[in-house]
């Protein structure tokens, strides 16, 4: 092999060796729901309330970024068994600051349940941190309506 192609492979190589360690120093671990999770990080964490309103039943879902940013966030699935409409799924949230909190609020309709009636909501959603960063979860709301 002759002088210059030896100097384009080590070029070559030392290009692909810097990409390589960039890839490295760009990827984070996923945040974890649990308690193994990742030290110092808080993942997002997801309460939910529900209210009257005129045609049905209001269900107010919040999320908490914690220390990460969410870059996006979906609801994959949420029912209250017993009432219709709701959104399509996934419903895009969308991104959530660190520290910061989101609340979004999703009428249900039909018939309005008694007063102080126990209903339940169901909550699945997925998110995404940072580059390689994500998780999900689910969480369950029972809750008395005045």
């Amino acid at each position: 092999m002759n002088q210059s192609g030896s100097g384009l492979l080590i070029a070559i190589l030392a290009v692909v060796g810097i990409l390589l360690v960039a890839a490295a120093l760009l990827f984070y671990p996923a945040v974890s729901a649990s308690a193994g999770g990742t030290p110092g990080v808080t993942a997002a964490r997801v309460s939910a309330s529900l209210a009257r309103n005129p045609g049905g039943v209001n269900a107010l879902v919040t999320i908490n970024a914690g220390s990460e940013e969410i870059r996006s966030f979906d609801l994959t699935r949420l029912v209250i068994p017993g009432m219709g409409g709701g959104p399509l799924m996934p419903y895009a949230v969308g991104p959530v600051r660190a520290g910061g909190s989101v609340t979004v609020t999703i009428p249900f309709r039909g018939p309005a349940p008694a007063p102080n009636a126990l209903m339940s909501l169901q909550i699945e959603y997925q998110y995404r941190t940072r580059w390689f960063g994500k998780g999900a979860g689910s969480s369950g709301v029972t809750s008395v309506l005045p």
